[in-house]
């Protein structure tokens, strides 16, 4: 079913209209309408009165330019993005719940927004308007997902039976987390929140596709490997390990402990002791594929991966992998962030790396200096 979202932007319209267009190839999934902004108080009186011919809204970050009349907007996203929220709650003129979503061409948007911790909850997910551009399929999908979630859960008759989330699946502090929201008050965006950040956006009980590669020791980058040849295995014979919950057709994901037990179930032999080569031998073998292994990475060693690099989504094995800062939120139940030692090297040694592995990475950095100069 497609779902239609209004796109409130301060650029000039035909730019406007050229990424609504990029969003609305796929018609059985998605339509986006553009709109320049107005003052608030028509914006606002526009979105109440027409909240039954649209299911979710993208909007601009700062909304700073004059629109084609000369008007200047009197509010952010950020400002609209609350009184909706609150509207939504409190049932006041808003008789629904649906997805906000933010987006910016600002050179350092993420930067920023990350800082801004207090509007995080308003927003369901945020991209660059670059992302939008040149993976508008790969949005279309998750905008579809996320309409398509608010509408089942704003169903009254929907509970948290209904997630069919087993609890020998996931952590049962998360089980706890999300049951103590559907009793009390069941506030749509809050649940899609809570479900984005602990198990769809972050790896942990759930896994992506790079992680899933990673821990078979795939090379997900080898040019010379069939692209079909992983499809098969990660939609076909992973079939059975696949989440296909609430927000699932939006994001490919893997349960983690499902996938531990498909491999000893069918090989007899713990995963995390084989390197990328035996686990993708096996995998070949078993089912008969062509699948290419994963090598190390400049400065590593170790192809036992287990975890992907954050800046490059490469392969990294634990004992070879950096600590990434951590977030001062993060729940227990959601893997670390890593990186390679090569993306290491290159970072911003306080700003990036965690507190636990700054002396190992200047260690690691003189060592291999050291050697180059010495070849």
């Amino acid at each position: 079913m497609a779902y239609r979202f209004y796109y409130i932007d301060d650029d000039p319209l035909e730019n406007i209209k050229g990424i609504a267009r990029n969003l609305s190839v796929e018609k059985d999934l998605l339509e986006v309408v553009p709109f320049q902004h107005g003052l608030w108080t028509n914006v606002l009186s526009d979105l109440l009165e027409d909240q039954s011919e649209y299911s979710g809204l993208i909007l601009d970050w700062k909304l700073k330019n004059k629109n084609k009349d000369g008007v200047l907007a009197d509010f952010n996203a950020a400002a609209l993005a609350q009184q909706l929220r609150i509207l939504s709650v409190e049932k006041k003129g808003l008789q629904k719940d649906f997805p906000i979503v933010l987006c910016s061409a600002e050179a350092n948007f993420y930067s920023v927004y990350n800082k801004e911790k207090t509007i995080h909850d308003l927003f369901d997910i945020v991209y660059s308007k670059d992302h939008l551009s040149e993976r508008y399929h790969e949005v279309i999908k998750e905008l579809n997902s996320l309409a398509r979630a608010y509408i089942q859960l704003m169903d009254e008759s929907f509970n948290f039976e209904d997630l069919g989330y087993e609890s020998d699946e996931f952590d049962p502090r998360f089980i706890e987390g999300i049951k103590i929201l559907f009793n009390d008050g069941k506030i749509v965006h809050v649940i899609i929140k809570y479900l984005l950040n602990n198990i769809i956006l972050e790896n942990g009980l759930l896994i992506d596709e790079n992680i899933l590669a990673s821990r078979l020791g795939v090379d997900l980058f080898d040019k010379d490997m069939n692209p079909s040849i992983w499809e098969t295995l990660k939609f076909k014979i992973l079939d059975e390990i696949r989440y296909k919950g609430i927000l699932s057709e939006g994001w490919d994901r893997w349960y983690q402990s499902r996938l531990l037990k498909f491999w000893n179930e069918l090989f007899g032999i713990s995963l995390a002791s084989l390197n990328s080569k035996e686990r993708v031998q096996m995998l070949n073998d078993k089912f008969d594929l062509k699948l290419s292994f994963a090598k190390p990475l400049k400065y590593n060693v170790s192809s036992n991966f287990w975890y992907v690099c954050n800046y490059s989504k490469r392969p990294i094995a634990f004992e070879e992998a950096i600590l990434v800062k951590k977030s001062d939120n993060m729940m227990p139940w959601i893997d670390q962030r890593y990186l390679s030692y090569e993306e290491a090297f290159n970072c911003d040694l306080n700003r990036d790396i965690d507190l636990v592995d700054r002396e190992r990475v200047i260690f690691l950095k003189k060592r291999f200096s050291h050697e180059n100069s010495r070849n």
